[in-house]
């Protein structure tokens, strides 16, 4: 997670300005080690958000149902320049070629109880369709992977980014 450029600039400038200010000698030398620690603390902070995202897609590919293979081939994590996303998604492609539902929802949270008479069950067709015709889905249970893996991971990151600050201040000869 990166700092917004604005508050890094504004940061900067005020120490600038603290320093032309005051003339403290040796006020460079802080200001380098604080500089120091800062970018160890960012670096150490977004490998520990990288080993969390690995976590949760590890976690998540563990437990989900692995009928077909296409809900855990789904699991992915994805690192970008400004975040990191965890996401699961599950779509066959139809016989006409188009992408199914994605699944992987219904996997998560279950369904419940519905009429499952396909395509058009809602038309008028449908509805003077004769009651035999049509088929009840039971549901299914859900059966979670994804949310749960990221609640643990999220966990076990919060206690390790604890750590983050003090390490970095520890590196930099700065008593705790």
């Amino acid at each position: 997670m990166a700092l917004p450029l604005f508050t890094i600039a504004r940061s900067a400038f005020t120490l600038y300005s603290l320093n032309q200010a005051t003339g403290v000698v040796g006020f460079d030398d802080v200001v380098d080690a604080l500089t120091r620690i800062g970018l160890k603390m960012a670096l150490d902070a977004q490998r520990v958000d990288r080993d969390a995202l690995d976590e949760m897609v590890a976690l998540a590919q563990e437990r989900a149902p692995n009928r077909t293979g296409v809900l855990v081939a789904g699991i992915e994590g994805l690192e970008t320049d400004a975040y990191f996303e965890f996401r699961a998604s599950a779509q066959r492609e139809r016989a006409n070629g188009k992408p199914s539902a994605d699944y992987a929802v219904f996997v998560e949270h279950g369904t419940a109880p519905h009429d499952d008479s396909g395509p058009g069950a809602t038309s008028a067709f449908a509805t003077r369709r004769r009651k035999s015709a049509r088929r009840g889905h039971p549901g299914t249970d859900p059966q979670p992977f994804f949310y749960s893996s990221a609640d643990e991971a999220l966990a076990r990151r919060g206690l390790a980014m604890d750590d983050v600050i003090p390490d970095a201040a520890q590196d930099g000869g700065w008593e705790q």
